[in-house]
């Protein structure tokens, strides 16, 4: 693969950055992702249409709610993957190293790491999560960020076979199994997949290789890939010619149209231009003509009403004089009915006492009366009985 002139890069992520530029991935499988750190996640800088992104561990990925909320295109999957059958899934000491592959064989190289628990699973295969992601396979890059089985292999038959990029997380030493170099470039050279090499991790027996769509097949299915596209381009092309002749066709028909509808347009506008001008000079004479009548009557009209104001001013001082005059004899006459009054009153007293003098006086007299009557009994009855002593 010196092709790619990469043998000089001492880090993977030099390595994967190269062949990214090289062979230009527009999708991204990602399983394992986990926390989203590491040399693995080069391809975020890239920002891709498409990614997939896949852990059994939902807990630890939180993070990426962010990512999936800029990019309507990307995606979370929890699950297993394998061939879609049940497996056992180990739990170790470290979550990270939680998976298909067996702890207990990785006790040569991995004594403190323990295994927590074990479980059957149900599992996932990549081929069927990609296609129910609708991802596009013949340009994709494939991450297997963990130790794979056969099984999480098989179960990716169609991925591996389209992808033009490929890391795996494999065992450096030599007691390394199903997923040392040797057994993982066995099976990816099927797919048509060559390693271009094998870096190591922060675990000196545990690394990562990067295999690639070697040059002949990838050229050769891009150039038949290329050929189709290329015949259905020109396909195409005739069919939007023709169209293109036709619309230009209407087009040109429907211009001509417009043309002559805009021509006789044209022609009334003008008409009608000439009508408005002379509508509007005749307009125009009529109202200057009307404006020097209401001139002249507004100025009548102004020495009309500097006359009569000047008669009204006279009138209101007149009307004042008049006013100031009626006020004095008013102000007279309320001091002489003033005087009136106190004056009616002074005799409406007067009579009130003479009124009760002569009440007093009748009753005087009608006592009297009474008087009279009773001595003139009492005379009366003195002369009867004088008489009858002179008869005696």
């Amino acid at each position: 693969m010196s092709y790619l002139n990469i043998s000089q890069l001492s880090s993977v992520q030099g390595v994967l950055h190269t062949l990214w530029q090289a062979y230009q991935p527009e999708a991204v499988i990602h399983a394992g992702i986990g926390r989203g750190v590491g040399e693995l996640v080069f391809w975020r800088e890239y920002q891709p249409a498409q990614v997939v992104m896949i852990d059994s561990e939902t807990d630890r990925c939180q993070w990426l709610a962010a990512a999936l909320a800029q990019h309507p295109n990307w995606a979370m999957q929890q699950c297993v993957l394998a061939d879609g059958q049940a497996q056992t899934f180990y739990r170790a000491s470290h979550p990270d190293e939680s998976g298909l592959y067996p702890l207990t064989a990785l006790d040569a190289i991995w004594p403190n790491l323990r295994q927590a628990s074990a479980e059957v699973v149900e599992t996932v295969s990549l081929d069927e999560l990609a296609s129910s992601c609708q991802l596009t396979l013949n340009a994709c890059c494939c991450v297997l960020d963990f130790l794979p089985t056969a099984a999480v292999l098989a179960g990716a038959a169609q991925v591996l076979a389209e992808a033009r990029l490929c890391v795996v997380r494999v065992r450096l030493d030599e007691a390394s199994g199903s997923a040392g170099v040797a057994a993982v470039s066995e099976q990816l050279a099927s797919f048509g997949l060559g390693l271009v090499g094998v870096w190591e991790s922060n675990h000196p027996s545990v690394g990562y290789g990067v295999w690639v769509r070697q040059v002949g097949v990838f050229q050769a299915r891009e150039a038949a890939q290329w050929q189709a596209r290329l015949l259905q381009a020109e396909q195409q092309h005739q069919i939007q010619t023709t169209a293109l002749v036709l619309a230009l066709e209407r087009a040109k028909a429907e211009a001509e149209q417009l043309q002559h509808s805009w021509e006789s347009k044209l022609l009334q506008a003008d008409q009608r231009l000439v009508q408005t001008e002379y509508d509007h000079q005749t307009q125009t004479a009529a109202l200057m003509l009307a404006a020097e009548q209401a001139k002249a009557e507004a100025e009548q009209l102004k020495r009309d009403s500097d006359g009569r104001l000047l008669q009204v001013q006279q009138a209101l001082a007149e009307a004042k004089s008049v006013a100031d005059c009626a006020s004095s004899e008013m102000a007279a006459v309320k001091a002489e009915a003033e005087g009136y009054r106190a004056e009616r009153d002074a005799m409406a007293q007067e009579l009130q006492q003479l009124k009760e003098k002569w009440q007093e006086t009748q009753y005087r007299q009608q006592l009297i009366e009474e008087e009279m009557i009773k001595a003139e009994a009492q005379l009366e009855l003195i002369k009867d009985v004088l008489l009858r002593e002179q008869i005696n």
